[in-house]
């Protein structure tokens, strides 16, 4: 049987509220003793590779409910005198981080083409086997952000330009992770590829921003980095890395954006590209 369903089994095969504690710990104990001769019989290969496979149906489920492309907010009640005079409603809307982006790279509300169609940006690609290679070889590495061991595999040949088999690249997982030391490393000594596309369709931007909290500073540096259209490029669902913006950072982000309006159109005056929708075919 898949892997998945014994993992399953090994830890959650029965409600414990309907167990006796010696019947529970003889149920756990068995299940891990079948995982571990199930694991004896694979390669690790195998148990690597039914892993990912059940990790990308997962993301596949996640992905396939409804989109969650955030409302238009609005702001709270001032409860003043002189807003009633002015003839302003109490649910007077917020700019989303979208609409300023847009406003600012001058497209319109309807799409992404425009002014950004003067260049070209990549599509997801299949990861070659030995940018598959070194992602396994330094993927722990990156993890734990062991700098100096990553330093090391640099100055010894090693690419960093690698990914998985989904197209996650190792500047996705530091924009993911928030860690700016290893975005720094990528970008300025590395020299990874930046403008990338996982399978989904995400860009390491999307993944700086789907993030807990704001990542002004990993932003920043990728702000300097990256084309600014590239804050249009939509994933297969057709967001923005800012439709992943959490609600209560609306407000951040914006001040953040609004801060840096006239580095974007500077940028954008000397460095265009074309937004286009991703493929996702292998």
């Amino acid at each position: 049987p898949p892997i998945k369903y014994i993992m399953t089994d090994a830890i959650i095969s029965k409600r414990p509220s309907l167990m006796s504690a010696p019947a529970q710990m003889a149920n756990n104990s068995a299940a891990a003793l079948d995982l571990l001769n199930f694991l004896k019989r694979r390669r690790p290969e195998e148990v690597i590779s039914e892993l990912e496979q059940h990790r990308s149906s997962k993301r596949i489920c996640l992905e396939s409910q409804a989109p969650f492309r955030p409302t238009q907010p609005t702001r709270p009640s001032e409860g003043t005198a002189s807003s009633t005079k002015r003839g302003r409603s109490n649910t007077e809307p917020i700019e989303t981080p979208v609409a300023i982006v847009k406003s600012i790279l001058g497209t319109q509300e309807s799409g992404t083409k425009g002014e950004l169609d003067n260049g070209s940006e990549p599509r997801f690609t299949k990861p070659t086997e030995k940018e598959m290679e070194a992602y396994d070889l330094m993927a722990t590495h990156m993890r734990k952000g062991d700098l100096e061991k990553l330093r090391d595999y640099h100055a010894s040949g090693k690419s960093l330009d690698a990914c998985n088999r989904f197209g996650e690249s190792f500047i996705h997982m530091a924009c993911r992770r928030g860690n700016l030391d290893l975005v720094s490393f990528l970008v300025d000594e590395a020299k990874v590829r930046v403008v990338r596309r996982d399978d989904f369709g995400r860009t390491p931007l999307h993944d700086a921003v789907w993030t807990r909290q704001p990542n002004f500073d990993v932003v920043d540096k990728l702000l300097a980095t990256v084309p600014p259209s590239l804050f249009l490029a939509e994933d297969v669902r057709g967001h923005t890395c800012f439709d992943y913006a959490r609600r209560e950072h609306w407000g951040a982000w914006a001040s953040f954006l609004n801060e840096r309006r006239s580095l974007l159109r500077a940028r954008l005056s000397g460095a265009t590209t074309t937004i286009e929708a991703p493929s996702t075919s292998l």
